[in-house]
């Protein structure tokens, strides 16, 4: 029976293995919230692709997260409240590589530059997509497209 279980596209969604790498796909992650419970559900997560349109929500829960969170070495900043987050988290001090993207393939490549092999990048962006794309749907096949046109899938 769970042999047979297929999880929902966009939602903690296995992409694949492309240069090492393990990536996730979680486009549907609209809220802070969501966000948090994929890294902390997700093993071996070293890279987190966030943001999109500023909605006016809280992002103070998800900016202490990550200023806690350990297992984070890269934040992959999208605008605009990727942008908004990584302005806070440098003006608390965190340690970890804050990495303003263009776009979603500025992104991408980015996280093939900065995550370490056999570890994982995450896109989980805690927030809407209006900004840029129709839907959450639509931003993440384009993540994946993006992910394997990038890079070339491990054996």
């Amino acid at each position: 029976m769970i042999d047979n279980f297929k999880p929902l596209e966009h939602r903690m969604e296995l992409v694949g293995e492309y240069e090492k790498i393990t990536f996730y796909n979680d486009s549907i992650a609209t809220i802070p919230e969501a966000t948090i419970n994929c890294v902390k559900a997700i093993p071996n997560c070293k890279t987190l692709i966030i943001g999109g349109l500023n909605r006016g929500i809280d992002l103070s829960l998800l900016t202490n997260f990550l200023m806690e969170d350990n297992s984070l070495e890269n934040i992959i900043c999208l605008k605009d409240t990727g942008y908004m987050i990584a302005d806070e988290l440098e003006r608390e001090g965190c340690k970890k590589r804050l990495l303003k993207a263009l776009d979603m393939e500025d992104a991408v490549n980015l996280a093939y530059k900065y995550t370490k092999e056999n570890y994982t990048c995450i896109f989980s962006p805690a927030a809407a997509s209006y900004n840029v794309y129709k839907n959450f749907e639509e931003r993440g096949k384009h993540y994946k497209e993006l992910i394997r046109k990038n890079g070339k899938a491990s054996n």
